[in-house]
């Protein structure tokens, strides 16, 4: 005789077998890194980094310098040291700037006859 069984990834009798939703077993999901999501496929899983990170999955680092979205394929438009969100891509103005594109000084905290109003025309890359 012989007999039938289902291939890995499959459940079933051998003779009627079904995808295993690896993303709802929890022994398979442990692969995957805390900043990525589980993806089912046919008779496996993939691991996939979220968007702000890259990566293979199992290891997901975060975007860094102006670069964010799903593996870190953007580029921002951060301009005058403003830092970049490694998620959405929205820029935040360096302490103390403002403006469009961070371009005006709004104070330094100083007092007496000391008057500050400068404003950046030069592109800084933002710090990391």
């Amino acid at each position: 005789g012989f007999s039938c069984s289902c291939k890995p990834g499959f459940t079933g009798n051998g003779h009627t077998c079904s995808d295993i939703n690896e993303c709802t077993t929890p022994s398979f999901v442990t692969g995957c890194h805390a900043n990525a999501e589980c993806q089912n496929t046919v008779g496996s899983f993939a691991c996939q980094c979220k968007p702000g990170f890259t990566g293979n999955g199992t290891q997901c680092d975060e975007c860094t310098g102006l670069t964010y979205g799903q593996d870190c394929s953007l580029t921002c438009n951060c301009q005058n040291g403003a830092s970049c969100n490694h998620i959405s891509g929205v820029c935040k103005c360096a302490a103390r700037f403002t403006g469009l594109n961070c371009q005006t000084f709004v104070g330094c905290g100083c007092t007496g006859i000391a008057f500050y109003n400068i404003t950046f025309q030069a592109n800084w890359p933002a710090e990391a």
